[in-house]
């Protein structure tokens, strides 16, 4: 009988992290922390945002570079949004978002042969997040059943097809962006959640969704996964 912990898994063993810099606030670390103890098995890696640079010089070309850059750092969210897929894309593996967490160890929650896992809020009339995601243009124009696919955290393998075809969206996104262009465009958040966000996510997985090897599951907690580690609620 050969047990699931003895199967090479496909995802590579390594969680990504970021944030600005390396004074995390206690009770981030606390659940940094806590994220490692439950996979020591797992190779953690953290970036700053002077690593995530230097990171992109080293593993990109200047065309990735200058892309990253163009984007305003007011919208500090869409910059961690690009980088996170460049990583993933890169070297595979889990991101997460640093104030998120999984209540599980990762390697029981993925699968053997995982190459890209997707979920959604827990979103109906009376669940946790209740209204979450359930953007018309996506519900509506884009008929996709309970909203955004969610990318607080990400799971790919390397080299993933999926991961590469939502960094090119996202890469044209930038490049293509103007507030004025479309109805639904504009600035601040809603901005970012259509060029680089989970919108952005969502409409690039569901247009090759049918091409690739993809894992839906239909709750982040089907999967082991908290959205918000210092409420400690699922």
């Amino acid at each position: 009988m050969i047990y699931m912990e003895e199967l090479k898994m496909v995802i590579p063993k390594i969680i990504h992290q970021t944030y600005r810099d390396h004074n995390l606030p206690n009770e981030i670390t606390i659940v940094v922390e806590n994220l490692k103890k439950l996979n020591p098995d797992w190779e953690y890696r953290f970036y700053t945002d002077e690593d995530i640079i230097e990171y992109i010089k080293r593993n990109f070309n200047e065309e990735i570079l200058r892309t990253y850059q163009s984007i305003n750092p007011v919208y500090g969210a869409a910059k961690a949004d690009f980088f996170r897929y460049l990583v993933l894309y890169r070297e595979g593996g889990v991101y997460i978002d640093i104030k998120s967490t999984c209540i599980y160890p990762l390697s029981e929650v993925i699968k053997p042969d995982d190459r890209f896992v997707v979920t959604q809020w827990q979103n109906g009339i009376g669940q946790k997040n209740e209204g979450a995601g359930l953007f018309s243009y996506l519900t509506e124009e884009l008929e996709i059943k309970n909203g955004e696919y969610q990318q607080w955290f990400l799971i790919a393998e390397r080299n993933s097809p999926v991961m590469k075809y939502v960094l090119d969206t996202v890469i044209n996104n930038i490049k293509g962006y103007r507030a004025w262009k479309y109805n639904f465009y504009s600035y601040g958040k809603r901005g970012v959640l259509f060029v680089t966000g989970p919108i952005a996510y969502t409409k690039a997985i569901h247009n090759i969704q049918d091409k690739y090897l993809i894992r839906f599951e239909r709750y982040d907690i089907d999967v082991g996964f908290l959205y918000n580690a210092l409420e400690g609620k699922c």
